[in-house]
């Protein structure tokens, strides 16, 4: 297990990879209060690369709060994963 910062931990037993939230665009709080943010996704791509994350097969949002769920389907399109919200899978 390995904390990546925020809301996200990654798991992996050496055969199956799972990320918790994979936030890693991280607004700041006035972008934030603007009330406009979106996945950055060159810095996903970026922070996936730092920590040598390839494929994964499960990304789990812990709740919908935007820094949890913000970048979620950009990582598993990127990582191949599946993503799930709550009970519910979203892909």
């Amino acid at each position: 297990m390995r904390f990546l910062g925020v809301s996200t931990m990654l798991l992996t037993d050496g055969a199956t990879t799972i990320l918790t939230d994979g936030f890693f665009t991280r607004p700041g709080l006035p972008r934030v209060r603007a009330g406009r943010i979106r996945p950055d996704r060159k810095k996903i791509r970026a922070a996936l690369n730092r920590f040598g994350i390839g494929a994964v097969d499960a990304v789990f949002v812990v709740h919908s709060h935007y820094d949890h769920a913000l970048d979620a389907p950009d990582v598993a399109a990127m990582t191949g994963a599946r993503y799930w919200v709550r009970n519910r899978r979203a892909t």
